[in-house]
């Protein structure tokens, strides 16, 4: 795995706690694990993915905050993306809502906010699970959207496998 994915990983999604045993205290540390990966290929004629946010699968609860109110923990997951090749908004680039994971979690994802994550071949976005985002529709008629993505997560939490 990429280096820097894992260290701010880590920094974001580590936990580090104290407790007594008896008459010692003891430090624990989890760090951050991939909690799974997916490889998006994306033909010509695929519609929208709904605006969503990947921390729905741990039940998040989160309260409306302003940026200085943000705090490290708020967060339980991470997602990288990776273009494979060229993402365009014609080809289904990812939308993504920046902000989105400062609302409170149950608040509707707002489309107008949106904007693409259009990328050359290797660039990366590293996001937050708690932001709105979503592929794109591919219009396409001869382009595939490649994206490679891998997941981390607060390392307590249990791996996810999603299915269809």
């Amino acid at each position: 795995m990429q280096e820097q994915f894992l260290a701010i990983s880590d920094a974001i999604l580590g936990e580090k706690t104290g407790a007594w045993w008896g008459t010692h205290h003891v430090e624990s540390e989890s760090k951050a694990m991939i909690g799974g990966s997916i490889v998006f290929c994306v033909q010509p004629g695929a519609a929208d993915q709904p605006l969503h946010r990947d921390d729905m699968q741990w039940h998040q609860k989160l309260p409306a905050i302003t940026p200085e109110q943000y705090e490290r923990g708020r967060d339980v997951s991470i997602t990288l993306f990776v273009a494979g090749r060229r993402l365009t908004k014609e080809n289904g680039a990812t939308r993504w809502c920046p902000g989105s994971h400062l609302e409170q979690s149950q608040t509707p994802p707002d489309e107008s906010k949106a904007i693409y994550a259009e990328m050359d071949k290797g660039d990366a976005l590293l996001m937050l699970s708690s932001c709105y985002h979503g592929g794109s529709a591919n219009i396409t008629e001869d382009e595939e959207r490649l994206v490679f993505s891998a997941f981390s997560c607060k390392g307590y939490l249990r791996q996810v496998c999603l299915s269809d």
